[in-house]
């Protein structure tokens, strides 16, 4: 064998390596039972927070908080770029492998038995969370965060995708329902939601809701297609955020909203908008979202 056909054949084998290291999801599971709340180590101080440096931990950070644990004014920040599925999506971004995908378990619950949100400050420092998959099967609040009444910046989400068939209050990638929250800096690429509501909604790319003074949006932008089966119930969908009325400043929307609606009554309204439904102010920001009915 030449030395030249020697270096094809590695050449070949290093990429195939690469390759394959890229498509390998992280290893986790939803606890059973408390897991330590230090994580990957820190003292939840703002010089000293709480790191996430595995999927694992992401999902035990979850199960605390959903526990009780609000973290309420402690700091937590991600150490490194975090993979819960390979999605692999076809031409109609849709996931081809869809049976093999892990649902998430949001951090922080809001509902009618409970309101476990996420009070403290979260900092991706710019890393990436992939493969986030969220199944929205029930009348719930869902996302990577449920239900939020802090801060969350400088945090990447990509390749994800959004199901639902039934019932839905609000749904995002970032956060379902956020009160009196900032988000800063955070980025949803090459996402896509699928939903069919029968009944009230409130779906945004990043966030589904917000209530309460102080709802900021600051520097963030979503990416990606948001096809919306609607048959009954009132509706909000929007690039940004659902329903809220928050404060845009320097966000941008790209991608896709298609619309399928059945007006079942007079009193069923769908509000589709590129942003966000009546937002308290709007400063620097780009739409770019097309949309089909």
């Amino acid at each position: 064998m030449t030395k030249f056909s020697i270096r094809v054949v590695m050449c070949m084998f290093a990429w195939l390596f690469c390759l394959q290291s890229s498509l390998a999801a992280d290893t986790w599971s939803y606890p059973s039972k408390k897991p330590d709340k230090s994580l990957g180590g820190g003292r939840g101080y703002i010089n000293d927070p709480y790191l996430i440096k595995t999927a694992q931990q992401l999902a035990d950070f979850a199960w605390l908080v959903n526990n009780g644990n609000s973290y309420s004014g402690e700091y937590v920040a991600l150490a490194a770029n975090i993979t819960l599925n390979d999605i692999i999506f076809d031409d109609n971004n849709e996931p081809t492998n869809l049976k093999e995908l892990k649902a998430w378990t949001n951090i922080g619950e809001y509902g009618s038995l409970s309101n476990d949100y996420f009070k403290g400050f979260f900092d991706g420092r710019d890393h990436t969370i992939s493969g986030l998959y969220v199944n929205v099967d029930k009348d719930e609040y869902t996302g990577l965060f449920g239900a939020l009444y802090g801060e969350v910046s400088n945090l990447n989400i990509k390749d994800s995708y959004i199901l639902g068939d039934g019932g839905n209050d609000a749904t995002g990638f970032l956060v379902g329902y956020m009160k009196c929250s900032v988000i800063n800096n955070c980025h949803i690429s090459n996402s896509h939601i699928d939903i069919a509501t029968n009944t009230s909604s409130n779906i945004g790319g990043i966030a589904g809701q917000g209530s309460g003074d102080g709802k900021v949006v600051l520097a963030s932008s979503f990416s990606g297609t948001m096809n919306i089966h609607h048959s009954s119930g009132t509706v909000y969908v929007a690039g940004i955020m659902g329903l809220g009325a928050p404060k845009l400043e320097n966000c941008r929307v790209d991608g896709q909203m298609n619309l399928y609606a059945v007006k079942s009554d007079s009193k069923d309204e769908i509000y589709a908008n590129g942003l966000c439904y009546e937002a308290a102010d709007i400063t620097g920001c780009v739409n770019n979202l097309n949309f089909k009915l």
